[in-house]
């Protein structure tokens, strides 16, 4: 569950975003979130 959670918040987090973050930045955010 936790996991289908994480790809979901991914997956849209690439919606909104697109190609104008980093994975870095990406990658720090699901940092806060979990």
């Amino acid at each position: 569950m936790q996991f289908a959670r994480v790809s979901y918040l991914m997956a849209t987090i690439e919606d909104i975003f697109g190609e104008h973050k980093s994975v870095e930045e990406l990658k720090r955010f699901v940092q806060v979130v979990e």
